[in-house]
């Protein structure tokens, strides 16, 4: 079976700027002011399969965030 790592992308509409198209998690951009000025992003969030690795990375999945917000 081919593994699927994380594909983290800018995606508005969300509580955070980054979204993994993997595991569909929101994820914090952590690029600091010299970076985001370049147009780059950062992060700290990993996964394979859907499967996220990084329970800290601060994100939240998009199926929890929208039963909050709607």
């Amino acid at each position: 079976m081919e593994k699927i790592y994380s594909n983290v992308i800018i995606k508005k509409g969300g509580p955070y700027s980054l979204y993994c198209t993997s595991c569909h998690r929101w994820i914090p951009n952590t690029a600091n002011y010299e970076m985001l000025k370049e147009g780059c992003f950062a992060h700290n969030h990993f996964c394979v399969n859907g499967e996220n690795l990084t329970p800290n990375d601060g994100g939240i999945n998009e199926r929890e965030w929208e039963d909050e917000n709607n």
